[in-house]
Order: C-alpha cells, then structure tokens, then sequence
C-alpha cells in the first residue's frame, strides 16, 4: 500500500477531510446497497447545489453573480467556489503520510472568509 512506503513517511497532501465523504457513502450504502465511486462526490455535489439554486435563487439561480459567490458552497467533500475563468477553488484539508495511514495536519477551512 502507497501510504506504507518509507520513502513517503512525513510527507504532506492535500485532500478533502474522510467524514463528508463517510457519510455521503453511508447514505449511499443504504439506498444502493453497494459502493460508491470515491468521486461520486462531485456529482452529488453538482445536482445537489443546482437543486438549491433552484429552490433559493429564483431566476437567477444560474447566473454568473450566483454561481461565482465568494462565499463558495458546502459539498460532501467540503467547501468549494467557482470563478469566472471557468476554475474552482476546494477547501482541502492538509494530511501527512504517517505509520501507514493519514492524519490531518491543518484541518479543512470551514469558509472562505479572508481568502
């Protein structure tokens, strides 16, 4: 396993924190009766944030202004934004490679406050 190599000992990543997506696959699990894909995330998120801007935004659920908030959106994966040149920005979690495993060094931000 990748994260048992020592020359990978210490090193640091960046990655969404493990309980958003723990409970995504719970839920999954008990409605599909199987696993879901790791990045099935991002199309939950997608159809999950078009939905709310379909109940909260009105007609202009679509619009740049809305899509492009600076204040991004909470996803099962943690927080994310779009900008206008078609890029994202993810709110990730630092981890370091430690005895085998990931252990979080700097935990995900909660906002995009200051950023």
């Amino acid at each position: 396993k990748l994260f048992h190599l020592q020359q990978l000992q210490g090193a640091w990543f960046p990655a969404p924190e493990t309980a958003g997506f723990a409970a995504f696959a719970q839920r999954y699990r008990a409605r599909f009766s199987s696993e879901p894909t790791r990045i099935a995330t991002l199309s939950y998120d997608a159809l999950s944030l078009a939905a709310a801007l379909v109940r909260t935004q009105g007609s202009q659920r679509f619009s740049e202004a809305v899509l492009t908030n600076p204040s991004g959106f909470a996803g099962a994966d943690g927080l994310f934004r779009f900008h206008t040149d078609g890029t994202n920005d993810r709110g990730l979690a630092v981890l370091e490679i430690r005895n085998g495993s990931a252990t979080v060094v700097s935990a995900a931000p909660k906002s995009f406050s200051g950023s």
